[in-house]
C-alpha cells in the first residue's frame, strides 16, 4: 500500500514538484479505512506530542534559570516554537522527535542538579535549592540517557556530555571524588538501557553503532 515516489527531491526547499518522499493515493483520505492510515496519522499525534513535551522540558529549565522572570522561560520556550523545521519535524513519524525530546529531558535535569544561578532584578544573585533524592535523580537521568541512545546514535553523546557536566560541577564544589559515584550511578542504567542494541549491533555487523550497515542504506558515503 505504501510506494516510494523514485522522483522525490525530498528536502529540497527549491523543489517545485515531486517534493513528496511517498505516493499518496485517495486511500489516505478522511475516514482513515485502512489500518495503516491510521497508524500514519497516529504516529504523527506521538510526535506532535513529544514536541510538546520538549517545550515543557525548555520551559521548565527556563524556570529553574530564571525563576523571578516571566518573559526569559516564554522567550526559550519561543525561539525553537515557532521554528519552521521544529513544527516540520514534528508533523512527521521520525525518531528525531523522541530523541530531541529525551534530549532536552535530561538538559533539564542536569540543570536542576546544578543548582543555577539567577540574576534578580535588584542585582542579587540567588540559588536554587539542592534537589531532593540526588542519587534517585542521578538513575533517572541515566535512564533518560539510555532512551535516547536507544532513539538515534547521537545520543550516546549525551552521556558523555553529562559526564562532562557533572565533572565541572564537581570540580566547583570541590567534591571530584564523588564524581566517580555520580558517573556510575547515571552510566550504569545508560548502559542496561541500551547496551543490547550495541552487543546486537556488533554481533550482527561488527560494528557496535551499526554506521557502516546504515551508510550502505543512505547509497554509500558520500
Amino acid at each position: 500500500a505504501v510506494r516510494e515516489n523514485p522522483y522525490a527531491w525530498a528536502g529540497d526547499a527549491s523543489a517545485l514538484a515531486n517534493v513528496n518522499r511517498m505516493v499518496h493515493t485517495p486511500a489516505e483520505a478522511w475516514p482513515w479505512a485502512a489500518g495503516w492510515v491510521r497508524a500514519a496519522h497516529l504516529l504523527r499525534v506521538f510526535s506532535t506530542l513529544l514536541g510538546l513535551g520538549t517545550l515543557l522540558c525548555i520551559y521548565g529549565a527556563g524556570r529553574l534559570l530564571w525563576p523571578d522572570s516571566f518573559t526569559r522561560p516564554l522567550l526559550a520556550v519561543a525561539l525553537p516554537a515557532f521554528l519552521p523545521q521544529f513544527n516540520f519535524l514534528h508533523a512527521s513519524s521520525t525518531n528525531d522527535a523522541l530523541v530531541i525530546f529525551l534530549c532536552s529531558l535530561a538538559l533539564f535535569q542536569l540543570i536542576g542538579r546544578a543548582g543555577g544561578r539567577d540574576d534578580a532584578p535588584d542585582g542579587s544573585t540567588g540559588r536554587l535549592r539542592p534537589p531532593v533524592r540526588p542519587g534517585l535523580r542521578l538513575l533517572l537521568l541515566g535512564l533518560t540517557i539510555g532512551l535516547a541512545a536507544l532513539s538515534k546514535n547521537a545520543g550516546v553523546l549525551l552521556l558523555l556530555y553529562s559526564l562532562g557536566f557533572l565533572a565541572v560541577l564537581a570540580l566547583r564544589d570541590g567534591q571530584l571524588r564523588r564524581w566517580w559515584r555520580a558517573a556510575l550511578l547515571v552510566g550504569g542504567p545508560a548502559v542496561l538501557v541500551a547496551g543490547w542494541l550495541w552487543l546486537r549491533n556488533w554481533r550482527l555487523y561488527g560494528d557496535w553503532t551499526a554506521t557502516a550497515p546504515f551508510i550502505a542504506i543512505a547509497g554509500g558515503d558520500r
